[in-house]
Order: C-alpha cells, then structure tokens, then sequence
C-alpha cells in the first residue's frame, strides 16, 4: 500500500512534473482571469495568429504603402481593442487594492458573445510589429482559433482556446526541456527560470515570445545534455537539431544561439584529452557536423531576414513624431564610423533602463502596470541565482563558450533593437523590455556557474522542497495582486 504512494510522491517530486503542476495551474489562472488584450502587443499577436490561422503565413502590405497588416473581423478587433483600452487607461497611481481595472463586465461580455462566421464584416488592420518572425511561434494560437471557428464559437471563445494552445505548447517545450535533464542538477535552473512570473504570464495569451522563450529552452537543455552524455541516442540529436531550427523560425535575433552546437564536440574533445582516449578522431568527425548544422540553418536564416526586412523596417513608424530620423542603414554606417561608440550607447542603456529589464524578466506584467511587488521580485531572482549555484559544472571551456554565446546574443538583441527602434546617433537604446532576456537566462546561468569558483550540493528531496517553494511563493503572490487589481 506503501510503495504505489511512495512512487507517486517520488514522480511528483521529480523537476519535470513539478514544473508542469506549477505552471499549468498558474497559467490557468491567467488565461481564465486576464481579460484578452492585456498582455503586451497581444492586439498584434491576435491579428497575425488570425491570419495565420486562414493560411496567410506573411502579413500584407497594407493601401497605405508603409504598414503591414491584413483583414481581421471587425467584432474580433472590437473586443481585442477593448481590453488595450481599458488596460492603458488605468489609474497607475493608485494602489493596487484599489484600481479595480476590469470595471464594465456586460459590455466585455456583451462584444466577446457574437459568434464569428464566413460572412463577418473585416477592416484593415496593421499589425506590423507581430510581423518580423515568422509564421511558426504563431502555428499554436492559430490552432487554437481555427478549432473555435470551426466549432462556431463565440468571440471570447475563440480567443480563449488560441491562449489556451498556445500555453500547452510552450508548457510542454519547456517541460520536455526540464525532463532532458532528468538526471542533472541543471534540471532545477531550467525549472527555475520557466517558472519566473513574467514567463508563465507570456505563456498565458496570444504573443511570439512563449513559443520563442520555450524553444530556446529547449535547444539549450539539448545541448546541456549532449555535452554530457558520452553515448547520446539519436533521438536527442535529432530533436536538439529540429529545436535550433525551431529558434531560427521563432526570431532570427536569436540564431546566435546555434553556435553551441560547436560546444558538443568541444566537450568531447576536453573529455578525451583528459583520460588520453582514443576517441579525439571521433571529435574531429563531430566538429564536422556541428558545422554542417550551422550552415544548413544559415539558409532559412537568410531567408527569413530577406522575407522580413521590409517589415522589420517599417516597424520603426511605432515611434510617433521620430520614425523619420530612424534609418537602420546609416545606424550601421553611424556604429562603423564610431567604433568605441557602442560601449558608452550600452553603459549608458544598462545605466537607465537594467533595472527595469530586470524587472520586465522577472515580474512585470501587460501593459496595466501590475508590477511583482518586493520582497517577491527579489525571492524569484534568489530561486534562479540559487538553482545556477547548484547546477552541474560543465568542463571549463564549454561553459566559457555558454557564457559568451549567451552574452553575445544578448547583446545582439540591443543592437537589432538600437537599428530598427532609435533615431540614428541615440545615445541609448528604447525598445528593449526583459521578456526578451527570457530564452538567455538558463544558458547564462549554466556558462557563468562552470566558472565561478563556488559548489553546492542539494539532494533530489531538497531541491524539489527549496526551488518549489521559492517559485510558488512569487508566483502566488502575483496571482493575489492580479485578482485583487482586476476584480
């Protein structure tokens, strides 16, 4: 009698199951209590995941030359715009118990109940800010909406299911992320990360960066785990492959992040150099595919950076009154011409805006200003820094390269954000938000702990026990402060 409850509570104490729990429950609740239109740009995400949904993979250039956008129902846009209303006219300066931001409920009832059809009246919409990736991180939203639409539901329906297909693939990416570490330490940094506020809010609603967050988690973890098994299955490399591809189609800024394939290889040769194996040919022959990954990946990079350049550029006309001084050509020639230029632009970025991005990463929510309060912000930061202090240490050079990899495309969002968001000359850049550090948090924490001198050791039983506990506690905390903000 015993033993069955005895293997269950060992299941249930195992990363990847407890991350499921934790997180399907938290993201059931904000999928059932966020209104639709709160999260951030998701008026945009819907849009594009509509399209999407009707076999249109590209936004389309729109009668007034400049935006990209396309046809979307009326009533859908009616009651997408009206939660963005409602969310951007709140009164900030109140206190939270106070707010009660969700205020006339029959009227969002009333728009979110007429059952879209064939014969729904459509308007020109622009959306171009959701259309600089590709149509892949959106594929579950417009699941998720095509399954309503067929079925005859309404409006309020229709968007529900996307949100609700959306979060069980970025919940399953990243659980399958947390389970290839199944026998690594590693696996209580990923479940750490994947459980921080402001992700499981991402995966909550319509928007890119759930599927993009998660896919990189998952490529990471693959990597992890080849650079430490000495016989990996094929399963592994083949899925770890499919996921780098994955990232490519989730958001190219993020294609730096297939360099750590070369670590694998990397791995094994510091393996077979310090036990003087014979296995170095063996290394020679893995290099030779890392490489031959890179440059079969190069091609739909390309591809995609040359479908969405216009896109990307016209993004710029989101900068009300400045747009005309933004120009990401003579950005170029401006950081060529200025070489030491792009050290003082980052210092002075990091100066003004690092704590905010901190912030935005760990518990900074849509755009009514529901902001983690402290001392839980901080107990979501302790629970990462922790679970890296505990994590596996991989050889030194391998998470050396982690470490840069990640710090070299984090630097690498900036820049993409400096060259299609700020007039030429800035000298900071506007547009970069924490979420966008989401899918780099694991792969730092991992690179940073193989380097720095500090170990510690937590059994199977107290990792479960401490890194749950200081992932729920935040998490409760910021379900609290919705509700009581909302309702």
């Amino acid at each position: 009698m015993l033993a069955p409850i005895g293997r269950l509570l060992r299941r249930l104490g195992a990363a990847p199951v407890l991350y499921a729990i934790v997180a399907a429950v938290t993201v059931g609740y904000f999928i059932a209590a966020v209104p639709a239109g709160w999260g951030l740009d998701e008026q945009s995400h819907v849009n594009r995941a509509y399209q999407v949904q009707q076999g249109q993979l590209l936004p389309q250039l729109r009668d007034d030359g400049r935006t990209f956008g396309g046809e979307i129902p009326t009533d859908l846009q009616r009651f997408d715009m009206l939660g963005w209303d409602w969310a951007n006219h709140v009164d900030y300066r109140a206190p939270y118990f106070q707010r009660h931001d969700f205020r006339d409920r029959a009227q969002y009832d009333t728009l979110g109940s007429v059952v879209l059809g064939p014969d729904s009246p459509t308007e020109s919409v622009d959306f171009t800010n959701a259309g600089a990736s590709s149509f892949v991180p959106y594929l579950p939203s417009a699941v998720g909406m095509r399954i309503g639409l067929a079925l005859h539901q309404d409006v309020a329906t229709v968007m529900v299911l996307g949100r609700v297909v959306n979060a069980l693939v970025a919940i399953g990416l990243t659980t399958l992320a947390i389970g290839l570490l199944r026998r690594s330490r590693s696996r209580w940094l990923f479940m750490a990360v994947g459980l921080l506020p402001s992700v499981l809010f991402l995966d909550s609603y319509t928007t890119a960066d759930s599927f993009t967050t998660a896919i990189c988690m998952l490529f990471v973890a693959g990597i992890v785990r080849l650079c430490t098994d000495q016989h990996p299955r094929l399963a592994i490399v083949i899925g770890t492959a499919a996921a780098g591809l994955g990232v490519v189609a989730a958001k190219p800024t993020y294609v730096l992040l297939l360099a750590l394939a070369l670590l694998v290889p990397l791995a094994r040769w510091t393996t077979a150099r310090r036990s003087d194996a014979a296995g170095r040919p063996r290394t020679l022959r893995e290099f030779g595919a890392a490489a031959a990954f890179l440059v079969v990946a190069a091609v739909p990079t390309l591809v995609l950076l040359s479908v969405t350049s216009p896109i990307a550029k016209a993004i710029r006309l989101q900068r009300v009154g400045v747009w005309q001084g933004i120009d990401s050509g003579r950005q170029v020639h401006f950081l060529l011409e200025h070489p030491t230029a792009l050290a003082g632009i980052l210092g002075r970025s990091v100066a003004s805006f690092g704590e905010w991005w901190v912030h935005g990463l760990v518990g900074a929510f849509g755009y009514n200003a529901v902001d983690l309060m402290q001392p839980f912000s901080t107990i979501a930061v302790i629970g990462v820094v922790l679970a890296a202090v505990v994590a596996d240490r991989l050889p030194r050079l391998v998470a050396l390269g982690m470490a840069v990899v990640g710090a070299v495309t984090a630097l690498a969002v900036i820049v993409a954000l400096y060259l299609t968001f700020n007039v030429v000359g800035s000298p900071d850049v506007v547009g970069v938000q924490g979420r966008y550090f989401a899918p780099l948090v694991a792969l730092l924490g991992v690179g940073i702990a193989g380097l720095v001198p500090i170990r510690a050791r937590v059994s199977d039983r107290g990792g479960a026990a401490l890194f749950t506990t200081l992932a729920v506690v935040p998490l409760v905390a910021s379900v609290l402060q919705w509700h009581v903000t909302l309702y």
